[in-house]
This record gives structure tokens, sequence and C-alpha cells, in this order.
């Protein structure tokens, strides 16, 4: 939703020429005649999650926080489509949920690791007072518990909280040496909390594949068939 709006041809533009509607959101919200008359019952919801969501209008994020619907933010693939960034600061304002998510029809990447990283590059680098530089905390709760919440499963995972699933990556440092480097001779604030802040988000910027030791899913370890 709200990806690409390159005018005249551009994703909004059709979905709007085709409608007639007043926003890209009122398709999914039932208002899909023109003039965005009730057409039909609203996909909006805690189990709806619409992706990218570039260029919302401020109406349509206020309906998406009412309804519970979520975004699934992918900004790996905005560096690949240079279409626009969602911005971070007024859509988290308006109290939508966003989730991070990989996007390969238009990225290179599955490891969500790597698309926090790229998240917080493509936020901080937005023009002026939008800019942000995104709380470690923030990137990891976007790329945990709010993709639990969009799946409308925060009940069930998403964090370590006591009777939820233990679906969890498991990291060894020393399978991959840059990752072990930063997280061994970084320096560290004498604060312990901000010293652990930094440390995840040396984590959350260094990790890569060959780090992961094991994939549990709800407590078991997940194996891979042989090929």
């Amino acid at each position: 939703m709200n990806e690409n709006n390159r005018k005249g041809d551009g994703e909004i533009a059709a979905v709007l020429g085709t409608y007639g509607v007043n926003s890209y959101l009122d398709t999914y919200d039932g208002h899909f005649l023109p003039g965005s008359k009730q057409g039909g019952s609203t996909l909006l919801g805690r189990r709806s999650t619409l992706a990218h969501a570039v260029h919302s209008q401020a109406g349509e994020l206020a309906r998406m926080a009412e309804t519970g619907t979520s975004i699934a933010h992918c900004p790996t693939s905005r560096l690949f489509l240079g279409s626009g960034t969602m911005p971070w600061r007024a859509t988290v304002a308006a109290g939508v949920n966003v989730s991070l998510g990989s996007d390969i029809g238009a990225g290179d990447e599955w490891l969500i690791s790597r698309v926090a990283g790229d998240c917080y590059k493509v936020h901080i680098s937005e023009e002026g007072e939008a800019g942000t530089a995104l709380h470690p905390a923030e990137l990891l709760f976007a790329a945990t518990l709010a993709g639990a919440r969009a799946l409308d499963m925060e009940h069930a995972f998403g964090n370590f909280d006591p009777g939820k699933d233990a679906d969890f990556l498991l990291i060894d440092k020393k399978l991959w040496e840059p990752l072990d480097g930063m997280l061994s001779m970084g320096i560290r604030s004498d604060d312990e909390d901000e010293a652990t802040l930094e440390e995840l988000f040396t984590l959350l910027m260094g990790l890569r594949q060959p780090a992961i030791a094991g994939v549990f899913v709800q407590g078991k370890r997940a194996v891979a068939p042989p090929l």
C-alpha cells in the first residue's frame, strides 16, 4: 500500500484512478466505490498487515491505528526501488504498529537483523527533522514483538515472557570473526545499562548468518533436512 507515488502512472495514481477513491486505504476498508462509498466489508484489523505505507495520508495512518492494522516495513526494498521512505516519526506517532519485513521481490535480504540495520540507516538519513537515530530497543522491538503483534500472536511468541513459545536464534559470535571483533574490542560506556544498549546495537548491526549457531522454534531445535 502507498509504495510508489510516481505521478500519472504510479501505483497510488493507478489505484485512485481505477476506483475513484479518496485514498488507497479506502480500497482495503470496504470503501472501494467511486467517491469512497461503501462497497463491502473492511479488511482492516488486528490480523491485517499492509506492506510499505511509504506515502500514506495522515487520515490513513489514523485509520490503521484505530483498527489495529499493522505495517510491514521493508527498508531494504526502499533502498532498491528509490520510491521514497516510510516516515518513521510520523507513522509511529500516529500509533500504528510497525514491524520489519523482508521484501525479496525488491531486495536481497532475508535476515531480519540485516533489515534492522538498513532500517537504522534509512531513517537516520531522512531529511531535516524527520531524520531519527532509532533506539536499539526500538529496532529490536520492530524485528521481534512487533511482528508477533502484526500476526495477532503477541500472546504466543515475540519475546521471552513466561509462558510464550521459545522461538529464538542462538548466536555464537566466534563463528563470525567481524562480529566477534566488534563485540569483544568495541569501547563501551561505564554505565551498565548504556553498555548493554551499545552491545545490542552492535549485535543488530553486525550479525550475519554464519554466527547463527542454532534456530529454535517452540523450544525445539530446527534442523535443516540433508540436501
